[in-house]
């Protein structure tokens, strides 16, 4: 009986380690199946909500094998040297070279000297402060009666910014670097109001450069009826500005539930209404992609190296050789100045680990449309708002957020090759 017992026992014993091993061999199974993103330097909750709902487990800093980290900081390439292959990064090293108002127009006053005349008129004449004063005073001696903007170099939400009509309206004390840019004193009007855009793009590759325009963006208005810059309106930030850091603070910004009505519209929505007016829009659209492309376009090489710097430093890594897209809202896909095509690529399964970028970026583009609906670069912007303040900005930036996460194609599976 009790040879009988013991062998009952070391078969109940062998069933429950069994047992016991099949759950934990399905628990680690589960554990990497997870998506893990570090959020430590990202001060949006609408990121957090979206890559949530994308499956993403938020993690901090002392979790080191985080599949992704979007931050609202610049990265290096020694911060990117230290990734591992299969982890992703929204930005790359580098691309402050055209979110810094400063360098960007020095990027395009060299592609303007070097390529076909009218192929990089898109952005208003810049002036770095001061340097190119002498410039500046030069050229207002042979156009007087002009109105300039002056901007912190690295400003953002309309801190700082003033108009001024020639060099005795600036401030020589800037605590700051700033440039001095020409105002486009004839803007395309809607109901009375001045306007811009904001155009999202995603670049996904800097080797090949490879980038995706959102077909949503935000038409974003003034809150005073405009009126061309004179002496007495000059000082009008709620006429001459249209951000909305400094809007949304009037008393006359409009609130609204609806995609085509209030200070904040939908690109969409603003199409439908220009079109209706008989602007072609389409046409209108090609120029606004391709001045996308033209504007990252100088800068490929040095993005390109500073990765390839980056990534070479660790082993195993290969360089960029750009991952195929997951179909979203990304079809506007530019490979080349002046040679737009649309796109839908789809890829039923991630690209190799490593093929696909480490890096990804969206970018910002601020884009005035002038009465002749010529569009005009502003700015770029590094790491735009995700705050959503509205129905409209939870609509578009949770769809900016969410394609880009889909265009990532992660596969945790990858992490267990490197962890």
């Amino acid at each position: 009986m009790r040879d009988g017992s013991s062998e009952g026992n070391l078969r109940r014993t062998s069933g429950t380690s069994t047992s016991r091993r099949r759950r934990e061999a399905a628990a680690a199974a589960l554990e990497a199946s997870k998506l893990r993103v570090n959020l430590s330097s990202c001060k949006y909750e609408s990121v957090r909500e979206v890559t949530k709902k994308h499956g993403y487990e938020e993690v901090d800093d002392e979790y080191e094998h985080w599949d992704l980290n979007w931050t609202d900081l610049s990265v290096s390439e020694h911060r990117v040297s230290k990734m591992l292959p299969f982890q992703r990064v929204n930005h790359f090293p580098g691309m402050m070279e055209i979110c810094r108002k400063g360098a960007l127009s020095r990027h395009l006053k060299k592609m303007r000297a070097a390529c076909p005349a009218g192929t990089y008129d898109f952005a208003p004449e810049t002036w770095e402060h001061p340097n190119e004063m002498e410039a500046f005073r030069k050229h207002c001696k042979a156009h007087p009666g002009g109105s300039y903007i002056v901007k912190p170099t690295a400003g953002a939400m309309g801190r700082g910014i003033y108009l001024v009509r020639g060099p005795d309206g600036i401030d020589h004390k800037h605590e700051s670097a700033v440039v001095v840019q020409k105002y486009v004193s004839s803007p395309l009007l809607v109901d009375g109001y001045k306007f811009d855009l904001r155009i999202y793009a995603l670049v996904t590759c800097v080797d090949p450069l490879c980038v995706y325009v959102y077909e949503e963006g935000i038409a974003r208005f003034a809150t005073t009826r405009y009126q061309k810059p004179t002496a007495a309106n000059l000082a009008s930030k709620t006429m001459h500005l249209t951000n909305y850091s400094l809007n949304k603070h009037s008393a006359d910004f409009v609130h609204t539930e609806t995609d085509d009505e209030g200070t904040k519209r939908a690109l969409t929505a603003l199409w439908k209404d220009l079109r209706a007016k008989g602007h072609d829009v389409d046409a209108l659209w090609r120029e606004i992609r391709e001045l996308v492309v033209k504007t990252v376009a100088p800068i490929q090489p040095l993005l390109a190296h500073a990765y390839r710097a980056a990534t070479r430093s660790r082993e195993g890594a290969s360089r960029d050789g750009g991952a195929e897209t997951r179909e979203g809202r990304f079809r506007s896909k530019i490979n080349g100045i002046g040679s737009p095509r649309t796109t839908t690529t789809r890829s039923d399964a991630p690209a190799s680990t490593s093929d696909a970028s480490r890096c990804f970026e969206i970018l910002g583009f601020d884009v005035l449309l002038d009465d002749r609906s010529r569009p005009h670069l502003v700015e770029v912007n590094h790491s735009p708002s995700f705050g959503m303040d509205s129905p409209l900005d939870r609509r578009v930036k949770s769809g900016l957020i969410g394609d880009a996460l889909r265009a990532l194609a992660p596969d945790p599976a990858a992490r267990a090759a490197w962890v």
